[in-house]
């Protein structure tokens, strides 16, 4: 019985961090020690808005610049931060829009889990008021036979928001 308790105390001491973890600290089972930076190829990238799915899978939406202009820019975190590699190309999914910049500000999840993302897109030096809505197909075959989603874009609706002569 004595060798029992002292496994019990050593446990209780290694664990105890994660027993009275303090609010607002990071949580270190999250990403890499409480945090997740995902660098995308040849350009930069910003998150302007994020949402959490039903399945408690995170999207954060903005923009990634690919060296000559901003395009839409999607990533999906698993609940242990990192990348979800069956969402995209390695769970990271960007759009071009009129070969312009184009950004997203604020995205949302439907309930039937479609990803709606709003911004604007230049169209030349004009910029449009834009959302786009992103469907989860279901449609390459891995080589270990399992299905990767594939998120396409449905744009549903564009506003132009050109300027008159008259205003």
């Amino acid at each position: 019985m004595r060798k029992y308790s002292h496994f019990v105390l050593l446990f209780l001491i290694f664990s105890w961090e994660n027993l009275v973890a303090q609010p607002g600290t990071l949580d270190k089972n999250f990403g890499n020690e409480g945090i997740t930076v995902i660098p995308f190829e040849g350009g930069y990238a910003r998150v302007l808005s994020m949402a959490i799915q039903s399945d408690s899978k995170i999207v954060a939406a903005g923009f990634f610049h690919n060296g000559q202009n901003l395009d839409f820019a999607l990533a999906r975190f698993g609940t242990n931060g990192l990348l979800d590699a069956s969402f995209g190309t390695y769970g990271l999914v960007t759009t071009d829009f009129y070969q312009g910049d184009n950004s997203i500000r604020s995205v949302v999840i439907q309930n039937d889990g479609k990803i709606v993302a709003s911004g604007y897109a230049y169209q030349d030096t004009v910029p449009n008021f834009i959302i786009a809505r992103y469907n989860l197909i279901k449609n390459r075959l891995l080589t270990d036979r399992s299905i990767m989603c594939l998120p396409v874009p449905a744009v549903f609706l564009i506003h132009s928001a050109r300027k008159t002569d008259e205003e």
